[in-house]
């Protein structure tokens, strides 16, 4: 067994005064009932840490949204901002839903998001192509080319990398240097967000 933590920032859409209210649980145990959600979105957020003591192995964090309301007097909807997960109990690290490891499917809940390979601003596209002189990514300057890159199987044509691996980065060798891209996941209706989680 082994401390991790999980930290969620939330907000939400008030109708009647009254904003989302959740209910979250890890792995079929509760942590949350009945939450009222305290932040109002586009303008504060609520930040809840839990600390769960577990073995390696997968594990499913799940956001419960209890009171939709979509009336004359508004549409209260349920945003969660931001995941992070300590997977060594003491540092926290981006998680990037992504549909192979929630029951959510992107652009209905979320844009793509995640890290993504930096644009060169110096980059001239009326001259040739080259590595790493003009080259349209920005090289990292610290890559060992004598061993492999780590982020050969992390980029696409769009430079947008849903969370497929463990912690979701690019490696400790990346041939190109990344951003986070951090996109709000929006629960419209009344329903679970589950998200996989892997302990190692």
């Amino acid at each position: 067994m082994a401390l991790r933590k999980i930290r969620l920032t939330l907000s939400g859409r008030p109708v009647n005064d009254i904003n989302a209210i959740v209910d979250i649980d890890f792995n079929g145990v509760n942590l949350d009932s009945d939450l009222e959600i305290t932040g109002i979105r586009g303008e504060t957020t609520m930040v809840k840490e839990y600390e769960v003591n577990v073995d390696a192995g997968e594990y499913t964090l799940s956001v419960e949204y209890k009171n939709d309301s979509n009336t004359p007097d508004g549409d209260r909807n349920c945003y969660i901002e931001k995941i992070q997960v300590a997977y060594d109990g003491l540092n926290l690290e981006n998680y990037a839903a992504c549909e192979e490891h929630s029951n959510l499917t992107m652009w209905d809940h979320f844009p793509p998001h995640g890290w993504v390979v930096r644009a060169n601003p110096d980059y001239d596209e009326s001259q040739p192509r080259v590595f790493p002189t003009n080259y349209h990514r920005v090289a990292n300057p610290d890559r060992d080319d004598s061993i492999p890159y780590t982020d050969a199987m992390w980029y696409d044509e769009t430079g947008f990398h849903q969370h497929y691996g463990h912690h979701g980065k690019p490696g400790d060798n990346p041939k190109f240097m990344y951003d986070w891209v951090q996109e709000t996941v929006t629960l419209f209706d009344n329903m679970v967000a589950t998200f996989d989680i892997h302990f190692e």
